[in-house]
């Protein structure tokens, strides 16, 4: 299979909105990369789509993938020091962000342990250390437009940070009745950004909405998702889908899981959430309002899910999901629906991570071996 650039859609309403894998035929695995080692916990794409990052936290591993031959371009990095749970690409190509929660057997400060890394791969180095967190980092994002990126903690905090120097330039608090487990990401144009945390008592999240310009005038939208109107939209959605009738107590547990990814659509109108109860949601991205809930095909009211691993495709029209049983889900966003599901069952065990290529028609799926995907 030859690597192919998306193609121009003309008259697109989005300034970069490019066309994309057709999914009504299945696409197929490329090109397989071993881990050799633990899962592919992690993924992230350079903006460039030729390579992609990959953490194993399990075993503390960093992996580089060359997107044009499907091969690792290099021996895995061992971050036996640092760890690493998460990593995210940055402007510069051979450069990226991770985190940790530091060696167990080596003494380090707070700070230190929950830092995060900015890492060049080409020399394995790491660059600057940005301190500050006391607690795991939860989340990641990158400004597409300037070199300021976003980390969400269990601290109780999202930072503002630029790659230029190593001081936190903002700090944005959780409201009072938040639980500790934020997440915080861009949008595409990097003019705003949002923060999600969930209320203590369980009655639902909170979604705030920053302008990065003048973040220090707090959030210009304080929205609410109320486990009601979750519960209700679980209950609607598996119906909708044919699915054995759920009890209310059942739609109320998967309503009052935690979120545990969120990321923008490339128009920035919708926001994709992923839960730990293997939920899917698709939220309006200015009201915060619940347009869809994808419930995955092993997702079960009686508990013991495995959390959602789910990401948009670049032209919006389609949602990725991963499940334990080693297959992938693929949604049409406009329906709520899946058009297809995909067999990556051969790469042993549940998908565990999923990200899409900004530039080229490929996506990679991460379970005990990296599967990168093309028509």
């Amino acid at each position: 299979h030859a690597l192919r650039p998306y193609r121009r859609a003309p008259h697109s309403p989005l300034p970069n909105q490019q066309t994309m894998l057709d999914f009504s035929n299945p696409p197929g695995i490329a090109s397989v990369v071993p881990c050799k080692g633990s899962p592919a916990s992690c993924l992230s794409y350079h903006s460039s789509g030729k390579r992609l990052f990959v953490a194993h936290c399990g075993d503390s591993r960093l992996q580089v993938v060359d997107c044009l031959t499907g091969k690792a371009d290099r021996p895995a990095y061992r971050m036996e020091r640092e760890t690493i749970q998460l990593v995210h690409a940055t402007h510069h190509e051979d450069c990226i962000l991770f985190t940790g929660s530091g060696n167990s057997h080596v003494q380090q400060p707070v700070g230190q342990k929950f830092a995060v890394n900015y890492m060049s791969v080409y020399d394995n180095k790491v660059l600057r250390k940005f301190r500050g967190h006391s607690d795991v980092v939860n989340s990641l994002s990158q400004c597409p437009e300037n070199d300021s990126f976003l980390s969400a903690s269990n601290d109780r905090t999202v930072r503002l940070w630029t790659l230029q120097s190593a001081g936190c330039l903002a700090e944005c608090n959780l409201p009072g009745d938040a639980t500790n487990s934020p997440l915080a990401v861009f949008d595409s144009s990097g003019m705003v950004f949002g923060m999600t945390a969930q209320m203590s008592n369980l009655q639902g999240h909170y979604l705030h909405m920053y302008d990065a310009r003048n973040h220090g005038a707090g959030a210009f939208a304080e929205l609410k998702i109320t486990m009601e109107d979750l519960s209700k939209s679980v209950l609607d959605a598996s119906a909708a889908m044919g699915r054995a009738p759920m009890a209310t107590v059942e739609a109320n547990a998967l309503a009052q899981s935690p979120f545990t990814s969120v990321q923008f659509n490339a128009s920035g109108n919708q926001i994709l959430v992923g839960s730990n109860s293997g939920l899917s949601l698709l939220l309006d991205g200015f009201e915060g309002t619940i347009q869809k809930v994808l419930i995955g095909s092993s997702v079960s009211g009686a508990g013991n899910n495995s959390k959602a691993v789910c990401c948009f495709t670049a032209d919006d029209k389609y949602v990725l999901s991963g499940n334990p049983d080693g297959t992938l889900d693929v949604w049409q966003v406009d329906t709520g629906t899946i058009v297809q599901r995909l067999d990556a069952a051969a790469m042993g065990g549940a998908i565990e991570s999923v990200a899409f290529n900004p530039a080229y028609q490929q996506f990679a799926s991460g379970s005990k071996e990296i599967a990168l995907w093309m028509a």
